[in-house]
């Protein structure tokens, strides 16, 4: 996984839009090459059951694979990428994954924070691909943080997943945390119409 990340980065090292500064974007593509294998080795002790299966899953865009997710009887259409979709060993359950480059915002400052994005995807998931949605993190990748995703997990979905015991909610509390964000993005939505 070391040697294929370090090819990855190397091949696509000119693309990357750091800095004109050569000294800037050498020095900013060590860090990132730090901070991405410092999450290889986590993930390496990751005991999740689960699998990922998708990767920068594009839907509802002219050119992407899959139509856009219709919310709200089709009021709210989104269209996206996710980032990483893990699937469970039965494949009818998935978690989603939101990659941060630093900070992983808690579930609790979602709303308050404007932070919907994956709350909407997950509630997207079941359009798009006929899966469960039974958890969305976002996986932060910067060094100021333990490393460990944040978000919300369905109470006993993956139970060998290393999450912060606070983002495990009860089905309803799950389900309630998930209408709080379609009922914040409409608002959104509605606001912007009018």
């Amino acid at each position: 996984a070391r040697a294929l990340l370090r090819a990855a980065l190397d091949a696509r090292a000119d693309d990357a839009r750091i800095s004109p500064n050569p000294e800037r974007r050498r020095s900013a593509l060590r860090r990132l090459e730090a901070d991405l294998l410092r999450y290889v080795e986590q993930a390496a002790r990751g005991r999740s059951a689960f699998a990922p299966r998708e990767f920068e899953l594009r839907f509802g865009g002219p050119e992407d694979p899959l139509g856009p997710a219709e919310l709200a009887g089709g009021e709210l259409r989104l269209q996206g990428r996710i980032d990483r979709i893990d699937v469970s060993p039965g494949g009818d359950e998935a978690i989603i994954y939101d990659y941060k480059g630093k900070g992983a915002p808690p579930q609790a400052r979602w709303i308050e924070d404007a932070n919907l994005q994956v709350g909407l995807y997950l509630l997207a998931l079941p359009q798009l691909l006929d899966l469960q949605a039974v958890g969305g993190l976002y996986q932060p990748l910067g060094r100021d943080d333990d490393g460990r995703p944040r978000g919300l997990l369905l109470e006993g979905a993956d139970p060998g997943l290393t999450s912060v015991s606070k983002d495990r909610l009860a089905p309803e509390e799950f389900d309630a945390l998930l209408q709080e964000v379609l009922d914040a993005a409409l608002r959104a939505v509605r606001g912007i119409r009018s």
